[in-house]
């Protein structure tokens, strides 16, 4: 393939189907994007048969306006739905059904405990019965305060947990596509076990309804990479062979500092770096 027809026909193209606009000075970005090209059109040209590989990966998603609310609005129903699936979320509905508390918002109970923690400074014995129930006339009786705020003292710190497991996972995240890593969901929610187990968030699981909330929380979406891999035939035979002939040579002289045990054939060797699937999260 000729590298100029190549140039020559994308110029051609970009000015039949792109909308192209006036000549500007050439940025940074501008420069690197014509590297890239010049070194796959260069690769293309190097080989006898181009292939191209598609990878999935998980990305960022970048929204107008109103992409952003109506992604917004489908968020909180696929929050909802993944509620139901999340086995931290059930952990909570049943710690709210042991204390009697299904009746009761988290926001609430909230509200009644920083009214009775704010009695003021005459205050001995804390706020009345009389006056949190003239406050707060839909709790039944004053045994409700202490299991108010035995339910918040948990879950007040599990939520602080959950929260910190969510940033440092994504941390995580940050930094693997930071150095072209590839990630998966299972890596992830791997990456979640682990961190609960070091922060000591008991219960927690790494459902598939977390991971989901995880992926609709920072936005990740379905990407896909394509890479031009080029195949060069074998040509010239002699210098092969000759190559052969040197590196026996050179193994002979080297490995006799070496026990035989310690030395490999790695054509008949399990060991490979293989990438077992071709999606990845990504920003």
């Amino acid at each position: 393939m000729n590298p100029h027809n190549i140039v020559s026909a994308l110029s051609d193209l970009i000015a039949n189907n792109l909308t192209v606009t006036q000549q500007s000075p050439i940025i940074s970005q501008e420069r690197q994007m014509a590297e890239y090209l010049a070194d796959t059109v260069k690769l293309m040209t190097s080989g006898q048969k181009v292939d191209y590989v598609e990878e999935t990966t998980l990305d960022f998603g970048r929204y107008t306006d109103d992409e952003e609310s109506e992604e917004e609005e489908e968020s909180m129903l696929d929050e909802k739905e993944s509620e139901e699936m999340d086995e931290d979320w059930k952990d909570k509905e049943l710690a709210s059904e042991k204390y009697n508390l299904r009746s009761f918002s988290e926001e609430f109970m909230r509200q009644v405990i920083d009214f009775v923690d704010r009695a003021g400074p005459g205050s001995k014995h804390g706020r009345s019965w009389k006056a949190i129930h003239h406050r707060f006339q839909t709790i039944p009786d004053r045994s409700y305060i202490p299991r108010f705020r035995k339910y918040l003292e948990h879950h007040g710190t599990k939520r602080q947990k959950i929260q910190d497991l969510d940033s440092l996972v994504y941390k995580k995240l940050v930094d693997a596509r930071q150095k072209n890593l590839v990630v998966h969901g299972l890596d992830i929610q791997r990456w979640g076990l682990k961190i609960a187990k070091e922060i000591k968030l008991d219960d927690f699981h790494a459902s598939h309804g977390w991971l989901e909330n995880f992926k609709s929380h920072h936005r990740l979406t379905s990407l896909k990479i394509t890479n031009f891999v080029s195949h060069h035939q074998v040509e010239n035979r002699e210098v092969i062979e000759k190559s052969k002939q040197n590196f026996i040579l050179e193994f002979n002289k080297v490995s006799s500092h070496f026990k035989p045990s310690d030395i490999f054939n790695t054509d008949q060797t399990g060991v490979e770096k293989e990438l077992h699937s071709n999606r990845t999260i990504s920003f």
